[in-house]
């Protein structure tokens, strides 16, 4: 299982910036791919496989020209998620950067 979001820049910035919160190294990736793997698929592997990374996703331009411009996908592996939406009340979304970030979302 996966989480998918479809989200714009500044709502990406926050969930990258989430994913790495709590451990160092590479936490997100952007890999080659069509659009529904990179949302989907890349996403669902990692989950299978008991990973962590998070991909961000439909940057493939045939998948492009189907989306809203300022949309792109951010999946995680749902024991991922899981893990992240717990540490929401100690990360930076309750900061008042991410207060005033989140007034234009």
């Amino acid at each position: 299982l996966s989480v998918i979001f479809l989200v714009n820049p500044d709502q990406l910035s926050g969930l990258a910036t989430l994913a790495s919160f709590d451990r160092p190294g590479e936490n997100v990736k952007a890999l080659f791919g069509s659009g529904c793997a990179q949302s989907v698929l890349q996403a669902l592997c990692e989950s299978e496989a008991g990973g962590s990374l998070c991909y961000i996703g439909l940057l493939d331009p045939s998948a492009r020209q189907c989306i809203d411009r300022d949309i792109i996908s951010f999946s995680i592996p749902y024991p991922r998620f899981l893990e992240l939406e717990a540490l929401v009340d100690e990360s930076f979304l309750k900061t008042e950067t991410w207060a005033n970030l989140s007034k234009r979302i």
